[in-house]
């Protein structure tokens, strides 16, 4: 599956939560709502055309003074042979991203270190 078919179809599932696609990036990359990123995870992981077991790795991101923090997720599906980003951002003060640790275990320590 492309990078341009996972993002039709969270797009497809999600809407509203499923933001800007670049498929040119050196990581093609989807951007998600914070508040749906659980959501987007647990279909990811789940949705038998996708099968994303594999969490990378999960890094924060501080934009710089004055901008957002986010958070990146490297994903790939290891029986599928497919990959893609999600990137979160969220306002410097009171900024919270719900945990995907439940989805992927490996994420309760990167969220940590985050």
């Amino acid at each position: 599956m492309t990078p341009q078919d996972i993002y039709d179809k969270l797009q497809a599932q999600f809407g509203a939560g499923i933001g800007a696609f670049d498929a040119e990036a050196r990581d093609p990359f989807v951007i998600v709502d914070a508040s749906a990123i659980h959501e987007v995870g647990a279909f990811l992981r789940h949705d038998p055309d996708l099968q994303f077991d594999l969490l990378m790795c999960l890094s924060g991101v501080d934009y710089g003074p004055g901008k957002t923090l986010g958070v990146v997720y490297h994903l790939a599906s290891m029986p599928l042979r497919h990959k893609i980003t999600l990137k979160v951002e969220v306002p410097r003060e009171d900024g919270c991203v719900p945990t995907v640790s439940d989805i992927w275990r490996t994420a309760e320590w990167h969220e940590r270190e985050a």
